[in-house]
């Protein structure tokens, strides 16, 4: 008479397309992110020299590392898949995935990025 799943809320997840779809975006828009605040600051810019939008988004990706960084974002995509395949990472929302990838790309960013300037990096040696 009594159903055992009576009154107890069901949780569906993603598809796997879907799902690596949102993780990539999240990956993307953390690519986004940081480059658009380098262009907003308008750092570099100097007297003189061309103040397009186009410019500056050309420096500032530059400065980010550019080309470089395009291979380590392919990398963090490329596993991210298949570590989402593999571990059958499921998410109930596509802000979930999208944070997941996110914070995946954060995480790659810091064990294969640029490393910070720090003082005994830029102490100029007499």
């Amino acid at each position: 008479m009594s159903d055992s799943t009576a009154g107890q809320q069901v949780t569906t997840y993603l598809p796997f397309a879907e799902t690596v779809f949102w993780m990539v975006m999240g990956i993307l828009f953390s690519i986004v992110l940081p480059l658009a605040v380098k262009v907003l600051q308008n750092k570099g810019v100097e007297e003189g020299m061309p103040t397009t939008l186009s410019w500056r988004v050309w420096r500032a990706w530059v400065e980010m590392g550019g080309n470089r960084y395009v291979m380590v974002v392919g990398a963090a995509i490329t596993v991210s898949i298949i570590v989402t395949f593999l571990l059958d990472l499921r998410f109930p929302t596509a802000r979930e995935a999208a944070l997941g990838g996110f914070g995946w790309e954060s995480l790659v960013n810091k064990l294969f990025g640029k490393p910070a300037l720090t003082a005994s990096t830029t102490v100029a040696h007499t």
